[in-house]
């Protein structure tokens, strides 16, 4: 990762779910649709 990218409070976003060893876990989130790298 390239650094860190930020949303704003209440910015639709996209993302998909990852199961991981403590549960659920968002990845590839984006706002609106484009994803952040």
């Amino acid at each position: 990762m390239d650094g860190y990218k930020t949303l704003k409070a209440g910015q639709d976003v996209t993302f998909e779910l990852e199961q991981g060893p403590k549960g659920l876990h968002a990845k590839n989130i984006a706002p609106n649709g484009d994803i952040i790298e």
